[in-house]
């Protein structure tokens, strides 16, 4: 007798929980939860310190109670609660959080995926989990280890599908649960990264080829004796272009581009100017030597050109 007590209430509280999870229990159901059952049957019940549920030899009970009656609309509440409580913190996640049936078909979402689809509860029950993708306008572009890249093209958006499946084989229930996690900043970091890694080697091999010609050149000085050496710059432009300079007395006006700052006698600002030495330090700030050197690879090399230019001067007067 107690066996088919227990069985009835057990078929009944999985019927209730059922209820309590689409919904609230019909009035009918509630009038008939509660129900008197024998101190034999509670005598070695007691109740879990964690849950506050009924447990019986340290499995839970749902027969029995603190007053020692079977109080299943106690029980129908405690699972609501309990839903309620995991609604509550799906819906804190900021991830899509979506639970399949073995199926596909979605029984559960969490507020982000209700905000994100722009659809209600129920308008996204029932539906296939793919239908709700592609009604999002979200595309599968990228297959990865373990999950799918997602973009929405109307936002510019990324996202990052993993899927878990799970199996019960005593409930006879399996299903999927899916998580979608914007990814779009951590994508544009990478490709940010990536683009600067790209630069750093490209300035890496321009340092390294930059060193080599100079090594070059300072062996070839070195060898040959000749302080005429140079280290080639494509980026020297004619001076009187790029300052719009009429004039013609100037040693450098109408010549092809030279370094217009070695140059002694410039008209420079209007006004005749002197030494290398003595100008120099105006001509770095001037734009056509900025332009000369904008690239510190040549930075490098018009350095290299003026401690040759010195040398030239100083060889000169030696000579003499």
């Amino acid at each position: 007798m107690r066996q088919e007590i227990r069985t009835a209430a057990h078929r009944f509280i999985w019927q209730t929980a059922s209820e309590s999870l689409h919904g609230t229990m019909s009035k009918k159901n509630q009038r008939s939860i509660k129900k008197p059952v024998s101190h034999e049957v509670l005598s070695s019940s007691s109740t879990s310190p964690h849950t506050g549920l009924p447990v019986r030899d340290g499995e839970y009970d749902p027969l029995s109670s603190r007053e020692g009656s079977m109080d299943l609309t106690e029980l129908a509440r405690h699972i609501e609660i309990a839903k309620k409580e995991w609604e509550k913190t799906m819906d804190c996640v900021d991830d899509m959080i979506i639970l399949t049936d073995g199926d596909g078909i979605i029984k559960r979402v969490n507020r982000a995926v209700r905000k994100f689809a722009g659809q209600a509860y129920e308008d996204i029950l029932g539906k296939t989990w793919e239908d709700v993708i592609i009604d999002s306008d979200l595309e599968a572009v990228t297959l990865q280890a373990g999950s799918t890249g997602l973009f929405h093209k109307p936002t510019g958006r990324w996202f990052e599908l993993h899927a878990y499946p799970f199996e019960d084989p005593a409930l006879q229930f399996s299903g999927t649960v899916l998580t979608i996690r914007e990814t779009t900043d951590e994508k544009n970091f990478r490709e940010k990264l990536e683009k600067a890694n790209l630069q750093l080697e490209k300035n890496r091999r321009k340092l390294q080829s930059a060193l080599e010609n100079i090594c070059s050149l300072m062996e070839k000085v070195i060898r040959l004796q000749d302080s005429n050496v140079r280290f080639s710059n494509p980026n020297i432009r004619k001076c009187y272009e790029v300052k719009g300079c009429t004039k013609r007395s100037c040693p450098c006006h109408g010549k092809e581009p030279v370094r217009c700052w070695q140059i002694a006698g410039t008209f420079c600002g209007g006004t005749v100017q002197g030494t290398f030495a003595q100008k120099y330090n105006s001509c770095v700030e001037c734009e056509v030597y900025k332009k000369a050197t904008a690239d510190p690879i040549y930075q490098i090399g018009e350095h290299f050109n003026n401690m040759m230019h010195i040398l030239s001067i100083r060889n000169g007067r030696q000579k003499k």
